[in-house]
């Protein structure tokens, strides 16, 4: 009998395990894209005031259930509670905004006439947005890709890593509890071949990826005879740069908690 492959998420403070999740496989994967394809092909056809409405009834999940979702944040990765805390507010305030930009954002642009010819830019949605999150701000990297998604008239999978798979769950609940209809956005538990798996299938239509340079090279990789768009922000160091006329005082502490925040 072939052996169940499990997550198994470590408190990094105590080093306890304190939740296991079985991945999902690759037929798993792809009947959660078609469903989520199938909606699209509907979602599209909302008006964007339809959407921002969806979108705010989801974000009070995150409002109601800021404790929970900041206990999960804390547990998955370890940051201060009071910075979980902090970035739900933050995401609540960023889907604000992008919901109030929405409307100008997304609308036709006209442009000059000419010789009889109106000319004008209209915007379209891409499909099925694979969001692959990273686990340092698991609510505010995955929240920069979620919305605009939705609001464009996409549909979205969230994938996110495997230190804070919790994190996708909650946005999947959200939507889920604000009514919107299935397969708006889903989330996967994947390993990483499984996720090269369903980028070189074709089976989505763009992916936003947030990452490591090693984890982006794969991506593009497996995009590369997709003819689909690959958004990626990958990691490093900043360097610092201290002049001599520097108050080291202030510098040197603001530097270090930059590094570690």
């Amino acid at each position: 009998m072939k052996r169940e492959r499990k997550l198994i998420l470590t408190n990094p403070a105590t080093g306890e395990t304190f939740r296991e999740f079985s991945y999902h496989t690759i037929e798993e994967s792809i009947s959660k894209i078609k469903t989520a394809e199938k909606e699209q092909g509907n979602w599209k056809q909302t008006s964007v005031s339809h959407r921002i409405a969806i979108i705010q009834d989801a974000m009070d999940y995150f409002r109601d259930n800021t404790d929970l979702i900041a206990k999960d944040i804390t547990l998955q990765m370890g940051k201060p509670i009071s910075q979980s805390e902090s970035e739900i507010k933050s995401m609540l305030h960023r889907a604000d905004i992008m919901c109030s930009l929405a409307e100008d954002a997304l609308s036709e642009t006209f442009l000059q006439k000419i010789d009889g010819y109106n000319r004008f830019i209209h915007r379209e949605p891409l499909g099925v947005v694979f969001n692959i999150a990273a686990w340092n701000y698991p609510l505010l990297i995955a929240v920069n890709i979620v919305i605009p998604a939705i609001l464009a008239g996409n549909t979205v999978i969230i994938k996110h890593s495997s230190m804070t798979p919790v994190c996708a769950s909650h946005f999947e609940d959200a939507f889920t509890s604000a009514r919107a209809p299935a397969g708006l956005v889903s989330s996967l538990i994947l390993d990483h071949k499984t996720t090269e798996n369903i980028i070189q299938r074709g089976l989505i239509h763009h992916v936003s990826f947030t990452g490591s340079v090693n984890g982006g090279r794969k991506i593009n990789q497996c995009a590369k005879n997709q003819f689909i768009d690959v958004n990626l922000e990958l990691g490093g160091k900043d360097p610092a740069y201290i002049r001599n006329d520097s108050d080291l005082e202030s510098s040197i502490p603001s530097i270090m908690d930059g590094v570690f925040y």
